[in-house]
């Protein structure tokens, strides 16, 4: 057979930039579609870096096994004891000698700055590694910086699990929506603080509806981020910074959380046909784009009152394709992962296929 007939695979090396439930989910995904990904886009995908805050971060020169690497964070162990690695002592280094590809950064959220994970990316984009992330902070403190950095390292940067879990949204409009302009985003999109008040409808009170969502793994032990509305701003600075070029942090978006609301209120609002929700609202005006996340009264016949529990909603209102409605239904980590998937597998395929 002529080496002319056969495929040539080529290698993409990736580095896991934190190594949480998220990371780790892409990480199984990755060895179960192994073949499928080598079979479509003609490329073996590599581990060399993972960087851990508890489990140690390591790098290696050849790859990294990542059913091994995955057996021992279970099991609660160092990465430390894995074979043919060398042990870095930061999250930084890790980036610099991982001789990656492709840097997946999946670090914590900050609210205040958006860092280290901002400067994770900086550091990636500034050494010619293309970045997927599923971290909010970068994009709604620094997206048009590091946007920019992006373009003119020609490298590609990639955030679809930054919102609503890797449904998407962000590869909706950049691929199926050329020279439409986004005027006005409406959503619900904290599946805690919409389970909470959907508890509360069912005649739970605030504490007992919040102690519920941290026994399903749903909020935090410290769920104050999404109670006080800081992580619904911080996604709306995202979408108002990605899909409407606008320049403003979570420090920018009006905010009511919903601590203050009241059993009575809840009550009150179920006998006049209505819902409790937390919503964030994006709109375009003349002197910019302005953001406010608030609770507001949801009529019964608004497409937001069947939104309840842990499902979240988005409505792009559009210059030439009117009102599109994104509805998630009861996402898990499969769906945040795969939103991680899909992005890189977008990298390959434009920087790696031949």
């Amino acid at each position: 057979m002529s080496d002319k007939n056969v495929d040539t695979i080529k290698e993409v090396k990736v580095a896991f930039i934190g190594f949480g439930n998220s990371a780790r989910r892409l990480a199984e995904m990755l060895i179960e579609k192994e073949s499928e990904i080598a079979n479509k886009y003609k490329v073996k995908i590599s581990c060399t870096a993972i960087a851990t805050a508890r489990h140690a971060s390591v790098i290696s020169k050849e790859k990294i096994d990542l059913s091994i690497a995955l057996a021992q964070v279970k099991a609660g162990n160092s990465l430390k004891d894995l074979p043919e690695i060398e042990i870095v002592t930061d999250t930084f280094q890790a980036i610099k000698q991982s001789h990656a590809d492709i840097i997946i950064e999946t670090t914590l959220l900050s609210i205040q700055n958006g860092e280290p994970a901002r400067s994770h990316i900086e550091e990636a984009l500034r050494a010619g590694k293309h970045v997927v992330t599923a971290n909010k902070g970068p994009l709604a403190f620094a997206a048009d910086e590091l946007t920019k950095l992006a373009e003119k390292q020609n490298c590609l940067l990639r955030y679809e699990s930054t919102m609503m879990d890797g449904t998407p949204v962000f590869n909706l409009v950049r691929y199926t929506l050329p020279l439409v302009k986004i005027n006005r985003i409406k959503g619900i999109v904290n599946s805690t603080t919409n389970f909470i008040l959907t508890e509360m409808e069912a005649g739970r009170d605030f504490q007992t509806s919040l102690i519920e969502a941290q026994r399903r793994g749903i909020a935090e032990a410290d769920a104050s981020l999404d109670i006080d509305g800081w992580d619904a701003a911080a996604k709306a600075s995202v979408l108002a910074n990605c899909l409407m070029n606008a320049k403003i942090t979570p420090m920018d978006v009006f905010r009511k959380g919903i601590a203050s609301i009241k059993q009575e209120e809840i009550l009150n609002a179920q006998k006049a046909d209505k819902k409790i929700r937390l919503v964030m609202q994006i709109e375009r005006n003349k002197e910019g784009v302005k953001a406010e996340v608030l609770p507001m009264e949801i009529d019964k016949d608004d497409i937001f009152y069947n939104i309840d529990a842990f499902s979240n909603i988005l409505l792009l209102e559009t210059d030439l394709m009117g009102t599109l409605a994104i509805i998630e239904q009861n996402p898990e980590l499969t769906q945040t992962a795969y939103g991680l998937l899909s992005d890189l597998l977008s990298v390959i395929n434009d920087r790696f296929t031949l």
